[in-house]
């Protein structure tokens, strides 16, 4: 998806393709899905939002249709609805992360609701140290584990994360 903002053309091949993918397939959700989210890069905010909210209509047991909605709030700043859509894929597949990190950037920002931070941060550090021991020179997923732990509150913990961290040669 970030190679689209580089060339324009890239939007239109790719709506050009999803398009003709629906016409083999009429109501292929996982096309449409991908439709609205090329839209919402495009800046067609209500085509987006109505196609990527019939996918949740018409599959709503897909936790893919919930975060790709909740992220398209997200990312416009509707965070009530981000919420909504982020806690309904999470309910759907416990197991994936990316809901659980958008709901700590969201409670973050609210400084109201250190309960709900602390709770979706609780849930997501299983996830993320799981991934860390899968990819242990992955700085990235190092700095999310520390990330997360500073959300719940253990800084010391965090802290300790970070200077863990294997040396690199950049």
């Amino acid at each position: 998806y970030r190679v689209y903002g580089q060339d324009p053309q890239h939007f239109i091949d790719a709506e050009r393709l999803i398009n003709k993918a629906l016409e083999v397939r009429p109501g292929f959700v996982p096309a449409k899905r991908q439709l609205g989210f090329l839209y919402s890069r495009q800046g067609k905010h209500e085509l987006a939002e109505g196609l990527l909210l019939s996918c949740v209509r018409e599959d709503p047991k897909d936790y893919k249709n919930s975060q790709i909605i909740a992220e398209f709030y997200y990312l416009r700043g509707e965070y009530q609805k981000a919420i909504l859509f982020n806690e309904k894929a999470h309910e759907l597949n416990p197991d994936i992360l990316i809901p659980i990190q958008r709901l700590c950037h969201i409670y973050q920002l609210d400084d109201t609701t250190p309960q709900e931070l602390k709770y979706w941060a609780q849930k997501g550090i299983p996830l993320i140290e799981r991934q860390v021991n899968n990819d242990p020179h992955n700085e990235s997923l190092r700095v999310q584990h520390a990330l997360f732990l500073i959300w719940d509150g253990q800084k010391e913990a965090a802290r300790k994360c970070i200077e863990e961290m294997p040396e690199h040669s950049d």
